[in-house]
């Protein structure tokens, strides 16, 4: 599902649109050098943005 990145960027806005299948949905091969997908990944996060709010509440 092509939506909202774990980093928090709308998918149908990215450059790389085309040729991904979105981050979300694990099929990513190259997501070694995101920060926010592995962070997201080892947290249980849908996106960084989960973070940001629980740090804020």
């Amino acid at each position: 599902m092509k939506a909202i990145a774990f980093c928090g960027l709308a998918c149908c806005v990215c450059s790389e649109n085309k040729g991904c299948v979105g981050c979300q949905d694990g099929s990513c091969e190259s997501h070694g050098w995101c920060k926010n997908y592995n962070c997201c990944k080892e947290k249980g996060l849908n996106g960084c943005w989960e973070e940001t709010m629980k740090k804020s509440l």
